[in-house]
């Protein structure tokens, strides 16, 4: 028997019951903030949100030019061409210039290879591209040999 059950019976005035379901929500919001903070995060690297150019090749020459939303020493995730026809498990190069106001320095070109873990083809009615998870095996970084970069 709810609340309003209880009200309609006469057990609780108006006021006095409006003053429980409050309570009841903020214990449910308090309670859903704790477990929220709880989560502990599973990456082992910090992903930056980074919105770059990105070329993404397969083995057999096939490329698209993507743009990452978030990028770490351990993967990406990047929005690909919606005609890109990637599966889990591809093989991928992804090579992108990090700037140097990223770098505080000179820019840095990045060139990883890795494999597709995950394709988001739901980003597609939001951004008109697909969501595409690289998790890299290697990772290889470069700095601008120009001082004017």
């Amino acid at each position: 028997m709810g609340p309003h059950s209880l009200s309609r019976l006469g057990l609780f005035p108006g006021t006095l019951l409006r003053e429980m379901v409050s309570f009841e929500i903020v214990k449910e919001a308090e309670v859903a903030t704790t477990v929220v903070k709880q989560r502990r995060e599973r990456r082992k690297a910090t992903r930056y949100s980074i919105f770059l150019p990105v070329t993404v090749q397969t083995l057999r020459q096939q490329s698209w030019n993507a743009r990452s939303k978030n990028v770490s020493v351990r993967g990406a995730y990047v929005f690909v061409e919606p005609d890109a026809n990637l599966l889990p498990g591809t093989e991928l190069d992804l090579t992108l210039t990090l700037p140097k106001q990223v770098t505080s320095g000179a820019e840095v070109l990045v060139h990883a290879r890795g494999r597709a873990v995950r394709i988001d083809k739901s980003a597609e009615a939001e951004t008109g591209h697909i969501g595409l998870a690289v998790a890299f095996e290697t990772c290889d970084f470069a700095r601008s040999a120009s001082p004017y970069c």
